[in-house]
């Protein structure tokens, strides 16, 4: 099972930067999930709201401020004062780092698809990456630009796997745990598709709930699981008998 981190590794660093990026990377997890927003000049950068208040010093729409204005910002201080440094990534060199390091989930916001296509391309990432869009309409897109990189969909029933494939022939299907998994789950056996389990942390979230998902997310033998806290997985799996580091080494030998 592969493990991706939602905005990377968040708990042990600010979202969606290079440091929580690193943070994966020596967590040997195998991907790191980033949210791509543009500027108003056409530079693209990985953060997750549409807005700078929240993770940064700056103010405003991302999508209204100058890539001269987003690149001074500090966007670490707010999760620690030792992420001072930290800054708002632009997806360009974010690639360049995460290339021989990482793979990479793009939730792509708000940007434009060819120039994001063609940075992937450049950079030889095909089979490396996948990406997964808010709206139906711009993934028919995509697909159109890229019929050959990876694209999740959230089908929810195995009805929906089948339209998605008709519509979208998509690579992944994220979901779940729920009380559809085991059906989606064989759906998407069936038509060659991988499932990916969502597990959001909420806060209160017990070790015993954590370990009844945990565990169900195996039973169920999803593909992959999407996490906001890998660490507390990664434990688990140690606990289990499960090896990371060595499997981990085993499919970069095999690549």
């Amino acid at each position: 099972m592969e493990i991706v981190v939602h905005r990377g590794a968040n708990d042990v660093a600010p979202e969606n930067t290079m440091a929580a990026a690193r943070a994966c990377a020596e967590m040997r997890v195998e991907y790191v999930e980033i949210d791509v927003w543009r500027s108003i000049d056409g530079v693209h950068y990985i953060m997750h709201d549409p807005t700078l208040n929240r993770t940064t010093n700056g103010l405003g729409p991302i999508a209204l401020r100058t890539s001269r204005y987003i690149d001074k910002l500090d966007a670490g201080s707010w999760f620690s004062t030792r992420f001072s440094e930290e800054r708002v990534p632009r997806l360009e060199q974010f690639l360049d780092w995460a290339r021989d390091r990482l793979n990479v989930y793009l939730d792509v916001k708000n940007g434009d698809l060819k120039k994001i296509v063609s940075m992937i391309r450049r950079r030889d990432m095909q089979d490396r990456v996948f990406f997964w869009f808010h709206s139906d309409r711009t993934a028919a897109r995509f697909r159109q630009l890229a019929p050959d990189i990876a694209l999740k969909m959230n089908s929810r029933t195995p009805e929906q796997v089948r339209e998605h494939k008709r519509l979208f022939d998509h690579q992944i299907v994220e979901h779940g745990p729920n009380d559809e998994s085991a059906a989606v789950i064989a759906a998407c056996r069936e038509l060659g598709i991988r499932t990916m389990a969502n597990i959001t942390e909420r806060d209160g979230f017990s070790p015993d709930e954590r370990e009844h998902v945990y565990r169900r997310v195996f039973e169920l033998g999803y593909d992959m699981v999407n996490l906001d806290r890998p660490s507390p997985f990664i434990e688990y799996e140690k606990k289990h008998g499960i090896d990371r580091n060595t499997q981990f080494e085993k499919d970069r030998t095999n690549e």
